[in-house]
């Protein structure tokens, strides 16, 4: 069942999610993002200042960069959050 609203993920078998561009643009109501297979967004969070501080947010960002880079994917932005994962009011990912 798909709620109003809702971005519909697509599950890999390694239970990451991808969101398609038509979903996306169907929330956004404008068809405005165009498919570029290979540029991707990098997003890390931690949940404390701490963790960001003994540098697990770099290496956060370090791993997806090489992961992207393996894989052949564009990187055209990144961002990131100090923030728990249950608060919905994360900078990063809203961008």
């Amino acid at each position: 069942m798909l709620v109003e609203g809702l971005i519909k993920p697509v599950r890999l078998p390694s239970g990451h999610r991808r969101y398609p561009v038509e979903e996306i643009n169907r929330i956004l109501g404008t068809g405005g993002i165009k498919a570029e297979p290979d540029a991707v967004v990098l997003y890390a969070r931690v949940s404390t200042k701490k963790q960001a501080d003994a540098g697990n947010l770099e290496r956060q960002l370090e791993r997806l960069r090489a992961y992207a880079r393996e894989r052949g994917y564009r990187v055209v932005a990144e961002h990131s959050d100090v923030a728990s994962g249950l608060n919905q009011n994360r900078r990063g990912l809203e961008r």
